[in-house]
């Protein structure tokens, strides 16, 4: 994989090299022989190239190309002006160069949103066994005589239990709320970082 790319002397790689790798290794599984065709340069986000990617064939590149782009990139080949001698055509990030990237699909909210809706499930169904447990023991410690129906708000009169969950609707509420909390997690972390190759 080493002869298939170089860095580019006293230029700092792109946060972005590892996922760019990884695109260039799901293209290229297979040692590089023969001459290279193509030389694809990378920017950084400071506008620099910073790696160049050789490749061996047409259909390499397209590939590669293709992948580049599905991981956030803009070929630059139609732009006259970015044309960089020794490269036949250069990538950049979609956003303008020096520029902080755009938070993906609002992901970071979306993350926080996620982790409030985790959190909140999965406290009120714990908070739901916690009372459940405790009118358990009322039921054992009265030896039976409380009522087999009886309920938090009829136990605890005196304390607002109107939004801990009893039943297994409201267990189940909960439940869905976790679960959707934990999906957003998943996905917004995922939008944050490169696409695996």
């Amino acid at each position: 994989m080493d002869q298939r790319t170089v860095l580019v002397k006293d230029v700092n790689k792109g946060p972005f090299d590892e996922a760019v790798l990884k695109a260039l290794r799901s293209v290229c599984r297979a040692p590089l022989e023969g001459p290279t065709d193509w030389r694809i340069g990378v920017r950084n986000e400071s506008g620099e190239v910073y790696r160049v990617i050789y490749l061996s064939s047409m259909e390499e590149a397209a590939a590669f190309s293709e992948r580049l782009e599905h991981i956030g990139f803009i070929d630059e080949l139609p732009q006259d002006s970015q044309f960089i001698p020794g490269c036949d055509t250069t990538f950049r990030q979609k956003w303008e160069i020096g520029e902080a990237p755009p938070d993906p699909m609002g992901s970071r909210l979306f993350w926080h949103i996620g982790k409030v809706l985790f959190n909140a499930g999965g406290a009120l169904m714990l908070v739901g066994l916690v009372a459940q447990v405790s009118l358990l023991f009322r039921a054992a410690a009265s030896h039976g005589r409380l009522r087999a129906d009886l309920t938090l708000a009829m136990a605890y009169p005196d304390l607002p239990t109107a939004w801990i969950p009893e039943s297994w609707v409201s267990f189940a509420a909960c439940g869905v709320i976790l679960i959707i909390g934990w999906l957003l997690l998943v996905e917004s972390e995922r939008a944050m970082k490169p696409p695996a190759g």
